[in-house]
């Protein structure tokens, strides 16, 4: 019976996990958006449909900026890529703040993982 309920909560969220009218991202330039990243004195920018942050770096400079997409262009993920000298990396992600931290893609797995061991081994 319980391992019915797990199935069904994970179904749940697995179903509403990619839906967000809109969600909240933190937005700087690169002189104010370095990693580790201080989100005191940064607001959440309002009305996204998916965040972004982007790595870049060159002899040994690095430069971090966030920002709001006004249309998803994409699954949550990450793309390397080097243009120039310049070896950047590019991140995307649909939820609240997700955008703030040092890294800013978290997979499906973190979320059904814990579903999976109660649904094994129920309390």
């Amino acid at each position: 019976m319980q391992t019915n309920t797990v199935v069904t909560l994970a179904i749940v969220i697995f179903v509403h996990a990619g839906y967000c009218a809109a969600v909240k991202c933190y937005d700087c330039s690169v002189t104010n958006c370095e990693d580790p990243f201080n989100k005191s004195g940064h607001t959440l920018t309002d009305g996204c449909a998916q965040c972004m942050k982007t790595k870049a770096q060159t002899n040994g400079v690095q430069a971090v900026g966030r920002g709001c997409l006004t249309s998803s262009v994409g699954s949550n993920e990450c793309q390397k890529m080097s243009v120039q000298g310049v070896d950047a990396t590019v991140c995307y992600c649909s939820t609240d703040g997700c955008n703030g931290g040092s890294s800013v893609y978290v997979s499906m797995a973190t979320i059904f993982f814990p579903l999976l061991v109660l649904a094994k081994h129920p309390f």
